[in-house]
């Protein structure tokens, strides 16, 4: 939208540049000062004003003052005594029409219009009135809307009604500018803004909102219709149209085709449309609106970061609905921010709402560097690029949320700090979780990224879980997987885990998880289908190498020195990478304490360093010869460097401090690098300290130079032997096999490994055989980028074939499309084995021209991976990932076996519960799409009645907050509730078409008394895990005390019910109130049958205090639906 003169001309209609301002997505206030005003003039915006009016946190305020034009047509028709504009308004209002449009617009008013301005949506005010009601002489007339990020101001001739809004010959100037509409006057200028102009007009206005209701609109026959038409409406609700109105809450996104048409218009009009994206977005949203978040695990390749765009757009524009802020984090790792911005900005060029000045982005950690030979991308990155600052967001999306599975890395804790502080503050955000390959590891991966959004776990409301708790279950997984993954390829671990695996997705993932795989796509969507193109893919396919007896012996003696359990555990000859764990030979316990962290001790942290180091050490001997000789040379210069400090009688143990490097920077030479080392310490702090030689006990140095004596040796071994069957292999392969014509179609290759000296070796060999080779690593990515994209992105517009292969470290594993080649090898086999699933999915992705796909393993020799177990840490985790997820292909081993999995069957299956649910909904909205219109708009309030029912005992209900969502619970006869699941609540409301109500209840009864306690107890915060077990205990045995005192009244019996349910389920306030309560009787060397003590005040006032709290955090709770069985 620009600036512009408006006059009512047929393309510069006053009421058609309304509309589009208060459609503006960022819109939350609208000001409007009027000389006159009437209801066809507001009938003109009534669509577009009542979706901003049912938004939240939205207001519109109305002045009205006395314009003498309009005085003098009203006076045409004087009345006598009259008071301007009042009673001309309420004539106008008795004299009009009753035409259905008008009759909406007037209920629109009696909506949001209250006697009380302060609790009003709608606020009128009349311009300075004088003694006798008159409004003042006014003749400005202005229009405001702005929110955050967005202002557009209106000024000129036109009146707030019909006529000024489309039919009379006006002038007016539309201003865009937000600096001039939010101006305000100062010492320097005395220019004001629209904003403060009427802000100032306001403050001298009269309210009027009580005189309108009582005095103006009161008796009208519109608004007696108005009434009328509520009245018929709300008592022709019968049981099964509200059991249809909340089925609407929990699947209305999906049950809704309608809905489909507007994600379409969201989409850049160059961007196909993908039946199996706008689903993805629908059904992402009914998880989100039931358990507060979601998992998208799509394949890699079919395009998560357009349905997550797609994502934003829609939660942005229905953020007020879903009573969230409209602002929205995304966290990415640097490689994938620019793609996201690309496409929110092709989303934004084509729209007036543009959505990217209300998206914060925050990265996450990338390279990373341990040894000064090998580049890794961070397994588990430990802190985000920049701070993550407060912000309310109502959106939090995560992207390869797999960064997120380790829960006691700094990046953890900063976010989930951060959705506590959100919660706390606004309520609850919704997370988003976007990873093809959501577990990693082990179960632990799941759980950890599921808590992001399942905050009480519990109590966790995941229909799935036994009894709600989803920490109990994950325990029970995780043991599992620790007992059986060293055996994973063999009965009975195999079956152990495979059961185990399909226990979390049928308990837990077929809950939360959209994900669709290529097959899936092909099955499901065959219009989609016909548009992409997927290939084949073919593999993985075996290299291998054979090495003679001499390299065989030197290989196996190497791995026995630094494979084997380490020399504290084993007293025989072994290196034991003893420069990593000087922390450990402290003398004195102060020291120590410098570098324990929470729970972990030095030694555990030394073994764990140690452990670390011997495995990259294994791993680079499996890269390559050269990788590997270069890595005894760096581990061989690192321990001579801690020798030499002990010599010098300064040992730096710097854990923010490259020690290592400043050495080297120094070309070793002591002085100055000690002097280096000392100023960085200065600047750093933290930890970061100089010790003497004494501080250390003296067998310190003697392990320190046995390691020396053993990298000698094996560095010596290693430089005489020149043969490489690895990379002899992988030479003869070329031309025969990695670039045969007919596989490799494209002439193209990709190859991954996670060793610089290697990529150095493969590039510098490849390229003496002919071939044009591209390297890339973290340290020419950003510069490379256009390189790479010109000659290995199949999207691109400018191609170029200057390159054959592309060899390259992990930092080409995501956010890069590759798919010009057709051939991937992994020359050496990732530790993290699913980083193998996001390597493919370079080359295997929407838009690949090559039929078939190849891909290519060199596994580990028999020898390595009987010490390390590379082998089978891959094939537990690969498969235990195809059975939880499903996948379109193997990738490490012919052993993966790929199950049929699909996540959709939960909302799509006719027969599966949900889907049985769903299939009567949209079969309502078929039969009845007006009533279904109508049961979509009426507001949870008090919507219910008692009904005959032998079915279920007990009655339901459900409780809601403005910042809380429906939570269902069932109430017996004694008053004892409890939370129920959604799925369960659905059954027990479920009744026939013709069933009627017997009677109603009141929100003050004792039923809907008990179901809000219950609430408040259940919407308090949950203990921590460490803390749960035994102040449990403590707050049950207090509890069980109390429930022996004599003179209890049956409304401290239902709460001491609702107590006991609230501690069982860890809730931090019920415990920590009753602690309390326990522990200052004590003080006072009191018992709890003290005389004085009355049981029934003191539970009514700590429960009220906890409620109290929550209408802090929540709001006030009511009573949304309810069915009292009878």
């Amino acid at each position: 939208m620009t600036n512009t003169l408006i006059d009512n001309t047929d393309h510069l209609k006053m009421v058609d540049r309304i509309r589009k301002c208060i459609a503006d997505e960022r819109c939350t206030v609208i000001k409007i000062a009027t000389g006159y005003w009437d209801i066809p003039g507001t009938a003109l915006l009534l669509s577009e004003l009542k979706d901003f009016l049912k938004k939240e946190g939205t207001k519109l305020q109305l002045m009205i003052g006395s314009d003498p034009i309009a005085r003098v047509e009203q006076l045409k028709r004087p009345i006598a005594n009259a008071r301007f504009p009042q009673d001309y308004i309420k004539r106008n209002l008795h004299e009009l029409e009753v035409k259905e449009k008008y009759v909406d617009t007037v209920a629109l008013l009696q909506q949001y219009c209250k006697r009380d301005e302060v609790e009003s949506k709608l606020q009128i005010r009349l311009y300075k009135t004088d003694d006798e009601g008159n409004a003042q002489f006014f003749h400005a007339k202005c229009y405001i809307f702005y929110g955050e990020g967005f202002a557009v101001g209106i000024i000129g001739s036109s009146n707030f009604t019909r006529k000024g809004l489309e039919g009379n010959a006006e002038l007016n100037y539309l201003e865009t500018n937000s600096a001039v509409i939010k101006e305000i006057p100062d010492c320097v200028s005395p220019n004001k803004g629209h904003i403060c102009w009427f802000d100032e007009n306001w403050e001298i206005s009269t309210p009027w909102n009580q005189i309108f209701l009582e005095e103006v609109l009161k008796n009208a026959p519109v608004a007696i219709q108005a009434e009328k038409k509520k009245k018929e409406q709300t008592l022709e609700l019968t049981p099964y149209e509200v059991y249809i109105r909340y089925l609407q809450t929990q699947f209305g996104e999906i049950a809704d085709v309608s809905s489909d048409g507007v994600l379409k218009s969201y989409l850049p009009s160059r961007y196909s449309v993908l039946q199996y994206q706008l689903d993805a977005v629908k059904h992402c949203f009914t998880i989100m609106r039931r358990h507060h978040g979601f998992v998208l695990g799509d394949v890699v390749g079919l395009g998560k970061t357009v349905v997550g765009v797609l994502l934003v757009k829609k939660f942005l524009s229905e953020a007020g609905d879903l009573e969230r802020q409209p602002k929205v984090l995304i966290i990415t790792p640097p490689a994938i921010k620019k793609e996201w911005k690309r496409t929110i900005a092709d989303f934004d060029r084509e729209n007036d709402n543009k959505i990217a000045s209300r998206i914060t982005f925050v990265t996450t950690g990338s390279i990373v560097g341990l040894m000064g030979d090998m580049e890794i991308l961070e397994e588990e990155p430990e802190e985000f690029d920049e701070q993550l600052t407060y912000n309310d967001y109502g959106l939090i999306l995560v992207d390869e949320s797999h960064n997120f599975r380790n829960s006691d890395t700094q990046m953890y804790r900063a976010l989930d700090d951060l959705i506590d502080k959100i919660t706390l503050r606004a309520g609850q955000p919704y997370v988003g979780l976007l990873s093809a390959t959501p577990f990693n590891n082990d179960p632990k991966d799941l759980r950890n990224q599921i808590y992001l959004f399942q905050r009480e776990p519990n109590n966790s409301d995941i229909e799935g879980v036994p009894g709600g708790h989803l920490d109990s279950f994950f325990n029970g997984v995780i043991r599992t997987y620790k007992e059986h993954k060293m055996t994973s390829t063999v009965e009975p671990s195999k079956t152990i885990l495979m059961e185990m695996s399909r226990s979390i997705r049928e308990c837990v993932l077929n809950y939360i998880v959209v994900r669709r795989t290529r097959t899936d796509v092909k099955k499901q969507y065959p219009k989609d289908s016909s548009i992409l193109h997927f290939p084949t893919v073919v593999g993985p396919c075996k290299l291998v190498y054979e090495m003679d007896s001499d390299m065989a012996k030197l290989f196996a003696y190497t791995v026995s020195m630094i494979a084997s359990n380490l020399p504290d555990e084993d007293p025989t000859e072994h290196l034991g990478f003893y420069r990593y764990c000087a922390i450990k030979y402290f003398r004195n316990k102060e020291n120590e304490r410098l570098y324990e962290k929470r729970n972990l001790t030095v030694s555990s942290i030394s073994l764990r360093l140690q452990k670390i180091m011997k495995t990259l050490l294994v791993k680079r001997l499996e890269s390559s010869k050269t990788a590997f000789k270069q890595s005894l040379i760096n581990l061989r210069q690192y321990t001579r460097n801690m020798l030499a400090m002990i010599e010098h009688d300064c040992v730096f143990i710097c854990p923010d401090i490259d020690v290592n490097a400043e050495f080297r920077k120094a070309d070793n030479k002591f002085a100055d690098a000690a002097k280096a080392i000392r100023h960085k310490i200065e600047r750093k702090g933290g930890n970061n300290f100089e010790f003497k030689a004494s501080d250390f006990k003296s067998e310190y140095k003697e392990k320190l130079e046995e390691d020396l004596r053993i990298i000698d040796k094996l560095y010596e071994g290693w430089s005489q032997n020149e043969d490489d069957p690895k990379l002899d292999c992988f030479l003869e392969a070329l031309t025969p096999e990695l670039f045969n014509p007919n596989k490799n179609t494209s002439q193209k290759i990709v190859i991954f490994t996670e060793a610089i000296d290697t990529q150095r070796l493969i590039a510098k060999k490849a390229q003496k055989k002919g071939y044009r080779v591209l390297s890339v690593s973290a340290e020419n990515r950003d510069e490379m980028h256009e390189v790479i994209v010109a000659n290995f992105d199949a999207n691109a517009s400018n191609q170029r074939d200057d390159y054959d292969m592309i060899v390259t470290t992990e930092v080409l594993a995501e956010g890069v499309n590759l798919h010009r080649a057709n051939v991937i090898l992994n020359y050496d086999t990732p530790w993290n084995a699913t980083r193998l699933m996001q390597r493919v999915g370079r080359v295997n992705r929407i838009g690949s021209k090559a039929p078939m796909v190849y891909v290519y393993n060199f596994f580990p020799s028999a020898k390595g991976n009987e010490q390390i177990h590379l082998l089978e840490n891959a094939y537990a985790k690969l498969q235990a990932f195809h059975i939880l997820f499903g996948e379109d292909n193997k990738v490490f081993s012919e052993m993966e076996e790929i199950p049929d999995v699909e996540f959709t069957h939960d909302f799509d299956g006719e027969e599966s519960e949900m889907g049985k649910f769903i299939k009567e909904l949209r079969n309502f909205r078929e039969i009845h799409p007006e009533r279904y219109a109508y049961l979509s708009s009426i507001p949870f309030e008090m919507l219910g009645g008692t009904l005959k029912s032998e079915e279920f005992e007990g009655s339901t209900i459900m409780v809601k907050a403005p910042k809380k969502g429906l939570v269902p619970v069932v109430v017996d006869e004694a008053l004892k509730a409890n939370v129920i699941s959604d799925l369960e609540a659905m059954k027990r409301l479920k009744c026939t078409e013709d069933a009627s109500y017997v009677s109603a209840l009141t929100s003050e009864s004792p039923i809907c008394q008990a179901a809000i306690r219950c609430y408040n107890t259940q919407v308090s915060r949950s203990l921590s895990a460490r803390d749960a077990a035994k102040r449990q205990k403590q707050a049950l045995d207090v509890l069980d005390k109390i429930r022996h005192i004599e003179g209890v009244s049956p409304e401290s019996n239902s709460i001491i019910n609702a107590a006991n349910m609230a501690i069982r389920h860890k809730n931090s306030a019920i415990i920590k109130a009753l602690i309390e309560f326990d522990k200052n009787y004590r003080k006072e060397q009191q018992t709890l049958f003290g005389i004085d003590f009355d049981i029934n005040s003191w539970l009514q006032g700590a429960f009220a205090h906890i409620a109290d709290l929550n209408v802090r955090q929540y709001g006030e709770p009511i009573i949304a639906f309810y069915r009292v069985n009878q």
